[in-house]
């Protein structure tokens, strides 16, 4: 598609240009989650995250997206992920402590 030509357009310009793009996607993708639109944040997050997949704050808003739309499942790799990139954010261990024990993982929420 257009947007994901431009995505990978995109990907190899500076640092800067390169997190504004990412902000974008981002501040769209929050448009469609404070809508309740889960599907299309989604989409939204997912190319954030093509532009600058070292974000720890696109993970864990992937994470919370996937939460809300009733998949818990899918939002665990994206909280663990955003603690590996940012261990000392306790929002992203209270996300994962929740994710775990939604899927009846009480050991492995007690341990977040």
């Amino acid at each position: 598609t257009e947007s994901q030509a431009r995505t990978e357009e995109i990907v190899g310009k500076d640092d800067r240009q390169t997190t504004l793009m990412a902000e974008r996607q981002m501040l769209e993708g929050m448009k469609y989650y404070a809508l309740d639109n889960y599907l299309a944040a989604l989409e939204n997050f997912q190319k954030a995250l093509k532009i600058n997949p070292k974000s720890s704050g696109i993970h864990y808003q992937i994470a919370e997206t996937y939460l809300k739309a009733g998949r818990p499942n899918d939002a665990i790799a994206y909280a663990e992920k955003a603690i590996d990139l940012e261990d000392t954010n306790k929002y992203y261990y209270l996300l994962l402590g929740k994710l775990y024990e939604s899927q009846g993982q009480y050991e492995e929420a007690a341990k977040t």
